[in-house]
């Protein structure tokens, strides 16, 4: 080392770089300064200077510059020449949330619901301007996988002012062994009889009953309905207890996986005399929909004349239709802004007046008026 050589360098032969113990130094100093932050040192209030920090946590000026530069990149403070170092305005521990999925947009099995949702996050992000949104995919690869490291570092790090879990990954809320610290938890769709709340959840009998009503007000009494395997279970119940199918097979489901085989399904449907087959069709899920109708044309068929056919969808991400299908969904913005407001209650331990909170299913015309006053406070 020459005489000049920072102590906590070394030299690789041509560039010098932080060694081990000076990584566990500036690791060290993160911790303290971001458990400041954390412990509610107020946005824009100034740090300490780098020769105040020197004395107080016995460390060298290129250890701070290290601990400085990570906990910038992680949103924590800023800088301002000659002025100082401050706490940012929105650091990540208070306006920074995970949106954690089973899969990855490439899946097969990736439903539009979670593009809606990441489209509304994006939407929520830009109109608000506080907060910021990270997705993370592939969970259900568990523990080991990078996604489910990354997701743990982040938590631990607090940069993540909660957690949104979706479907097939809320076993993480439940599992005492995921990460090291507490952090607020929503589940989309969770389930109360096994403590997956609070919850924001889709109204789907109130869905049923207005598809129902629709086709009805259409004179149409042979209802046929398709859906997801699995995810439309309570629905598909539903519709058989209320008498809606015109015959109990006319409500059929397959796995996501092979959403396209509904057009055999639709074949197999239409396969009566003109006054004996279904007259009226529910789409239980819109990943469905153009596979369903191309199967309705592939029978010759003429949708809103031989038979009328109402869709799910997930406002305001549609899918476009050549023929007349009425949508009725569930509005993904409306979703994420009570998914947010749980967990700003969670954070600031307000009690919330409900466990779950059911989005109402919207057609096209209701979507721009003012939502209905549900929620989780009083």
């Amino acid at each position: 080392m020459t005489q000049n050589q920072d102590p906590d360098m070394v030299s690789n032969g041509s560039t010098s770089i932080p060694n081990r113990r000076r990584r566990g130094k500036s690791s060290a100093v993160v911790t303290q300064i971001r458990d400041q932050i954390i412990r509610g040192l107020q946005p824009a209030a100034r740090l300490a200077t780098f020769n105040e920090m020197e004395q107080v946590y016995g460390v060298s000026r290129a250890v701070l510059r290290d601990a400085v530069e990570e906990l910038k990149r992680d949103g924590f403070i800023y800088s301002v020449d000659r002025q100082g170092l401050f706490v940012s305005d929105r650091p990540p521990h208070l306006s920074r949330f995970g949106m954690v999925f089973p899969n990855n947009p490439s899946s097969p099995e990736w439903p539009r619901f979670y593009t809606a949702l990441q489209h509304e996050a994006v939407g929520l992000q830009r109109d608000r301007g506080d907060i910021t949104f990270s997705a993370y995919h592939d969970l259900s690869a568990g523990p080991g996988s990078d996604s489910y490291e990354r997701l743990c570092a982040d938590v631990e790090s607090h940069l993540l002012a909660g957690l949104i879990l979706m479907p097939g990954c809320h076993q993480l809320g439940n599992d005492p062994n995921f990460c090291g610290v507490e952090v607020p938890k929503i589940y989309i769709c969770g389930a109360p009889n096994v403590g997956r709340v609070p919850s924001v959840a889709m109204d789907e009998i109130q869905l049923c009953d207005r598809m129902v009503q629709w086709l009805r007000e259409r004179g149409r009494k042979r209802i046929a309905a398709v859906a997801i395997w699995g995810n439309s279970e309570m629905q598909r119940n539903y519709l058989l207890e209320q008498n809606v199918p015109h015959r109990p097979h006319w409500v059929q489901t397959l796995g996501r996986d092979n959403v396209p085989d509904v057009r055999k399904i639709i074949a197999l449907l239409m396969d009566y005399p003109k006054d004996q087959r279904p007259d009226g069709l529910i789409i239980l899920d819109d990943n469905l929909t153009e596979h369903a109708i191309g199967g309705l044309l592939e029978c010759d068929l003429k949708v809103g004349t031989d038979i009328d056919v109402i869709a799910h969808c997930n406002w305001p991400w549609t899918v476009a239709n050549s023929v007349p299908v009425q949508r009725v969904g569930f509005h993904a913005r409306h979703m994420l802004s009570l998914a947010l407001r749980a967990i700003e209650m969670k954070r600031t331990n307000k009690p919330l007046a409900r466990e779950i909170v059911k989005v109402p299913a919207l057609f096209e015309a209701e979507i721009d008026k003012p939502w209905p006053a549900i929620g989780f406070d009083e």
